[in-house]
């Protein structure tokens, strides 16, 4: 009891000393809603109230809503860059299977009105399913169930914060264990629930640097752990043997009395590559070793800023700079209104003459003479609310102008711009100006991730299936398993590495935006940048590209486009065919007629040689000159 005193005392210590943080955050949300109470100039409430006609805070807290989800980009630093894919896709797998779009799109509206949104990650071991125990989730708190420690601004330099929940007490009791049913039932809003407590987590740093946890509903104490993180086990008080999860007593010595303790040390499988000293071929071997459980060192929150603020647990909110141009935009609209409800018009009857009051479009007056006519008249009293009008408008301006919004921007008629390429770098600047809003939820889901990824490394102790797309855009499923994380050091002792640098990736954001993703592919294609657009091959290009990201009926046109390069094919093959056969027809009747030739040439040949013997044959024979005489 004098612990849980002790952190009693400094949660109202710290709940004290940010009263003054939740008070303002409660009246920028009247703010936003439109429910904030006219202010005087002392900042008390103003004797006159009216309604809020024009809600400005809401107008430009929406104008800058922003539901994109930056994608995670992970770096290894020991040049693993295949466990950097691997994180990249699992973060990727299991942002598919939460309920992200909500919380962003909560966090879109809660950030900007309070100066900050926190992300709060958990481990629910209660959860099974057909691979394993336990899930990992996240969910959005707001930022008023986060007590910070007095004086410290920066999460990761706070030595305790506390964290307030509201349960119902059957919650409690089912989910600790814990009997909470004489305790007071009234919320810190003061609104009173029978069937509701206020459970106050702390979280804190205990003296190896872990974290320890110790919560409470009023004055009993519902959890208490030095190191919460830590992996637990239940053993026997009398042999220290441990627990079987489905026996109630110990199966060593009989006892019945358990205690919760640490586990320090898992017995893990891994691969281990060898590469013979003598031939240099690398041999992939199993081991089987010891590992330390990895143990996350950090709170398991989040601090989505809006704008930094380096004396601001949370950051700068933008109501507080816009809510008194609002209050002012207020008195004036109550102004105009009573300006306006005050004007209208008269009539002038002379006495003794009334009109019928009623709806008849005819209505009849009785006179006495025709002098009477003359002295029926309707006198219009108009209010001027020109200036007033003027001075409204200034306020709303001063307001957008405080945000850096424009009216480009906004997507409104903007006169200044004269051109597309003006009204384009209007909108440029524009967003130039809210650029640290970006920076900052940039920076909120790079730490998400990597708690992320802590709370995967330290629990999950089954291969977890992660989906990752290949280079054609097809789906592949893998398996998550914390041991391709082994790392040995030079002292032959196991650790696992988590030592990876993480970030979003800048064109993720693009890259979620469909839409915007075939937009921009359709125009390269027309361009001309895939090649030419009446080639199938360029085609095919094009609707590769469009399948990946998802066009409907992209893979109809893939199997059209197959099917007629398919036919071209096969007509190339007739056409090859048919050439060959030509050819080959031609071949032989070229043959022929060369056989024919030379078969003429030989007869020719012949004939020349039969002329020749013939002639030899008749020719006188030659005697000498005495035979002759």
């Amino acid at each position: 009891m004098d612990e849980l005193i002790r952190w009693q005392e400094k949660y109202q210590e710290a709940h004290d000393n940010y009263a003054g943080i939740l008070a303002n955050g409660k009246d920028n949300e009247l703010a936003y809603e439109g429910k904030r109470k006219i202010k005087s100039p002392d900042g008390t409430d103003a004797e006159k109230q009216g309604s809020v006609s024009r809600k400005m805070c809401f107008e430009l807290t929406e104008t800058q809503a922003d539901i994109s989800i930056p994608m995670p980009r992970v770096i290894s630093k020991r040049g693993n860059e295949d466990r950097a894919i691997m994180i990249e896709n699992v973060l990727r797998t299991e942002l598919d299977a939460m309920n992200m779009e909500e919380m962003v799109d909560e966090q879109a509206r809660l950030t900007p009105i309070w100066g900050g949104s926190i992300f709060m990650a958990e481990w629910d071991n209660t959860y099974r399913d057909s691979f394993g125990v336990g899930r990992l989730t996240i969910k959005n708190l707001h930022p008023s169930q986060v007590i910070p420690q007095p004086g410290v601004y920066k999460l990761d330099e706070m030595d305790y914060l506390f964290i307030t929940f509201e349960q119902t007490k059957d919650y409690i009791k089912r989910t600790y264990g814990v009997e909470v049913e004489e305790e007071g039932d009234q919320n810190q809003d003061g609104e009173v629930y029978e069937h509701m407590r206020t459970h106050v987590y702390c979280y804190y740093r205990n003296d190896d640097g872990h974290i320890g946890l110790i919560s409470w509903v009023g004055n009993t104490k519902v959890q208490d752990y030095e190191d919460y993180f830590a992996r637990k086990q239940e053993v026997c008080e009398k042999c220290g043997a441990v627990k079987d999860p489905f026996e109630d007593e110990c199966i060593e010595c009989g006892g019945k009395k358990f205690r919760t303790e640490n586990k320090k040390y898992e017995k893990i499988t891994y691969d281990v590559q060898i590469t013979d000293p003598m031939t240099g071929t690398p041999t992939i071997v199993q081991k089987t070793a010891e590992v330390k459980y990895y143990v996350p060192k950090v709170y398991p929150i989040v601090i989505h800023k809006n704008v930094g603020d380096i004396k601001s647990f949370l950051g700068r909110s933008d109501i507080d700079f816009i809510k008194d141009q609002q209050n002012d935009m207020n008195i004036y609209m109550n102004k105009i209104r009573e300006k306006l409800l005050k004007g209208g018009s008269y009539m002038t009857l002379p006495d003794g003459v009334d009109v019928e009051a009623s709806d008849e479009e005819l209505k009849i007056v009785r006179l006495k003479d025709p002098a009477q006519k003359s002295m029926i008249d309707v006198t219009t009293v108009q209010p001027n609310i020109a200036t007033d009008l003027e001075i409204l408008n200034f306020n709303y301006q001063i307001g957008r102008q405080t945000l850096g919004i424009t009216d480009s921007y906004q997507g409104r008629e903007d006169r200044t711009a004269t051109s597309g390429k003006a009204k384009q770098i209007a909108v440029e600047q524009s967003a130039g100006r809210l650029k640290s809003k970006q920076t900052m939820k940039d920076a909120a889901f790079a730490d998400l991730y990597k708690l992320m990824f802590q709370f995967l490394l330290a629990y999950t102790d089954e291969k977890r299936p992660y989906i990752q797309e290949d280079s054609d855009g097809k789906l592949e499923y893998k398996w998550f398993d914390k041991r391709f994380f082994v790392e040995e050091d030079d002292k032959g002792e196991l650790f696992y590495d988590d030592e990876f640098v993480f970030s979003v990736d800048v064109s993720g954001t693009l890259a979620n935006d469909r839409q915007a993703m075939w937009q921009e592919t359709r125009s390269n294609f027309e361009s001309g940048a895939y090649g030419d657009p009446t080639q199938l091959d360029t085609l095919e290009m094009y609707w590769t590209t469009m399948n990946k990201l998802h066009y409907p009926c992209a893979p109809d046109a893939l199997k059209l486009i197959a099917q007629r390069k398919q036919e071209q094919y096969q007509m190339m093959l007739q056409q090859q065919a048919q050439e060959t056969a030509i050819q080959a027809m031609n071949d032989a009747q070229t043959k022929r007629l060369l056989a024919e030739n030379i078969d003429q040439q030989n007869q020719l040949n012949r004939q020349q040689n039969e002329l020749k013997q013939i002639k030899s044959q008749t020719k006188a024979p030659v005697t000498s000159k005495k035979e002759e005489e």
